[in-house]
């Protein structure tokens, strides 16, 4: 049985949407435990970053991943590139206007500006790379 890449992405889709949704809705605790824990390693590595800017940026990297994943897809099902960066809006607003019905969590417009900007960065680069691509 051969696996097509619609199948493949839509996989990797599911799986970036349900870590995304993952850290949603993780305990404050959770939340903290894993950025903090990450921040000392990447300040391992050399990268020193306080707790809140590491947290916001965070945004950019998820929606980067998702929207590159989500270009992917989107591709192999014959969409244009505005449809895939409006559903990676929607995306974005979705996961942040969740946050309203949560009780420890919150509404934040500039970690939406984030997702947004990852996911247009993906997209970008993505389209880009494909221009480049019929080129040659």
């Amino acid at each position: 049985m051969q696996i097509n890449k619609k199948t493949v992405y839509g996989i990797l889709l599911i799986a970036t949407l349900s870590a995304n949704l993952f850290l949603t809705l993780q305990s404050p605790e959770g939340t903290v435990g894993l950025s903090e824990g990450l921040r000392l390693w990447l300040e391992q590595l050399g990268f020193h970053s306080n707790f809140h800017s590491f947290r916001s940026n965070a945004h950019l990297i998820v929606y980067l991943v998702i929207g590159t994943v989500l270009t992917l897809y989107g591709r192999e099902n014959g969409w244009e590139w505005w449809q895939i960066l409006l559903l990676g809006f929607v995306l974005g607003f979705l996961d942040e206007g969740m946050k309203v019905f949560l009780p420890t969590r919150e509404f934040d417009i500039e970690d939406l500006v984030r997702d947004c900007i990852g996911i247009g960065f993906a997209v970008a680069v993505m389209s880009f790379m494909n221009i480049k691509a019929k080129e040659r």
